[in-house]
């Protein structure tokens, strides 16, 4: 019996070490095969150097050229310079071009012994596209050719000189050289916004668009919080709106200002244009907006401003957008993906509540409805912080019709008035029925006076103007409520 268990625990033994020395041979195999497709890879190097003896890199491609010249070695490695432009930072893509002037590899050989210039011209290489040439510090150089890409822009056709046969690189070679010089340049961009400044002017025009230029109000938004109005922005509009009728959206910095994302650079297209107009970057841009922040204390603010120019699109489809400060003509590429947030018209910046005004900013007004003119009036205990008589506890008693109301339904139909709320805006004035009208005015505390008439439009919507080119369509469901409260408010003062 225990012979038998002794057989079996060999046997067992001996089957293990076979799986384990399957499983080397397997992987030292899978090992060795990935090496050998790692080099089969590369078919040929046509430049390999030491980068530390090499003097100068020199570009040519369709008129442009530049030379890459090295200079001081530090923990990072060689810093290198053009020398046409020696002021310049140059950006990381000139690292690609010090790689290829080191180490330029091909992957296959496409054409043996071609010397016949139409055959060349066929590969883009009778007068090749572009020109490399590394010379070294004992003076020698090697030159490569690069000529036209594959259908598939997989890789391009390359030659280098003294050796007639044609080979193809990787696509990405023709990429990097054929960015032109100014390419090269590192530039920076100005973020939009300070993390630590508060925005409080914003400019935003599309091309052929209105400009929606907004500010913010000190003594408005404090006006709002005294009279307690919570849903007031403290932003006005200089344009388009000019009556304070339209107020700003109340959620202006968490849902736009805060939304804004800074434009990823792609690349630098132009690094000192002379015509601005040919990437729609001119004086009538696809695209402007200017953003305002302010740090600091109100007798010491330190102000912040952005100037963003956007152009036209490009790419296969349409993923970039030219892209320059408002100061400058350095031309960029950025992701098109930064105007998503951008693209507004200024309705969107409208606050839908067209009459937001507490009723304690409020000295009398009117209201025409169904034929009918309807008048209201508050009236208040005068402010006396000697007697204890402040804004927030005086007396207030309203009268509707010159009839002493009860305040519960009388503020109810006037909360009705104040959330009649816009639709959407009109571009151009639309047919209407000037005999049905709805009209609110409203006397303010300090003078003002603002009014509104909504005139039926169809079945479902009133239309009310604005600063006379302006035109929103209201819903007649917010005419019902009025209509409902208003009949609430003659109940209960029977």
């Amino acid at each position: 019996m225990k012979k038998r268990i002794i057989i079996m625990a060999v046997c067992l033994l001996v089957l293990i070490g076979a799986v384990i020395g399957v499983s080397i041979h397997n992987k030292q195999k899978a090992a060795a095969e990935g090496e050998e497709s790692s080099e089969s890879f590369i078919y040929s190097t046509l430049i390999d150097v030491d980068v530390n003896n090499i003097a100068s890199i020199f570009v040519t491609y369709d008129g442009d050229s530049y030379t890459l010249i090295p200079g001081e070695t530090t923990v990072t490695g060689i810093n290198w310079s053009m020398k046409e432009h020696p002021e310049w930072t140059l950006s990381y893509s000139s690292m690609s071009i010090v790689n290829l002037g080191t180490k330029f590899n091909t992957y296959k050989l496409i054409e043996e012994n071609v010397t016949d210039p139409d055959r060349l011209a066929e590969f883009g290489l009778k007068d090749p596209l572009v020109r490399l040439i590394t010379t070294m510090k004992d003076g020698s150089l090697y030159e490569v050719h690069v000529g036209t890409r594959s259908s598939d822009h997989s890789y391009a056709f390359c030659q280098v000189v003294g050796d007639n046969n044609v080979y193809a690189c990787d696509g990405n070679n023709y990429t990097y050289l054929t960015a032109k010089a100014k390419g090269m340049r590192q530039v920076t961009i100005q973020s939009s916004m300070d993390s630590e400044g508060f925005p409080c002017e914003l400019f935003i025009q599309g091309k052929g668009g209105l400009p929606i230029d907004i500010y913010y109000d000190d003594q408005y938004a404090a006006d709002m919080t005294e009279a307690g109005v919570a849903l007031a922005s403290g932003f006005r509009f200089r344009e388009p709106y000019h009556n304070d009728v339209l107020a700003v959206r109340t959620d202006l910095q968490k849902g736009y200002f805060a939304t804004l994302a800074m434009p990823e650079v792609i690349e630098v297209i132009d690094a000192d244009c002379q015509n601005l107009d040919q990437y729609g970057l001119g004086d009538e841009p696809e695209y402007h907006e200017i953003i305002t922040t302010r740090k600091g204390t109100a007798d010491n603010y330190v102000y912040n401003t952005t100037d963003y120019v956007f152009g036209f699109r490009y790419g296969e489809n349409n993923e970039y957008v030219y892209f320059r400060e408002g100061n400058s003509n350095i031309v960029f590429g950025v992701d098109a993906s930064c105007l998503s947030a951008r693209s507004s018209t200024p309705f969107d910046f409208v606050n839908k509540l067209m009459f937001i005004r507490s009723i304690k900013m409020v000295d009398h007004g009117t209201l025409t409805i169904d034929g009918e003119t309807y008048t209201f009036r508050a009236l208040r205990q005068e402010l006396d912080e000697s007697a204890g008589i402040t804004e927030d506890n005086r007396l207030e008693v309203y009268y509707f019709n010159e009839q002493l109301v009860e305040s519960d339904p009388f503020l109810n139909l006037y909360r009705m008035m104040i959330s009649v709320s816009p639709a959407y805006e009109m571009l151009e004035e639309p047919a209407y029925d000037k005999n049905d009208v709805v009209t609110f005015t409203l006397y303010m505390t300090d003078g003002t006076e603002n009014t509104v008439t909504y005139y039926r439009m169809s079945e479902f919507y009133y239309v009310a103007q604005i600063d006379e080119d302006h035109w929103f369509a209201v819903s007649t469901n917010c005419f019902d409520d009025i209509r409902t409260s208003l009949e609430a408010l003659k109940k209960a003062m029977e």
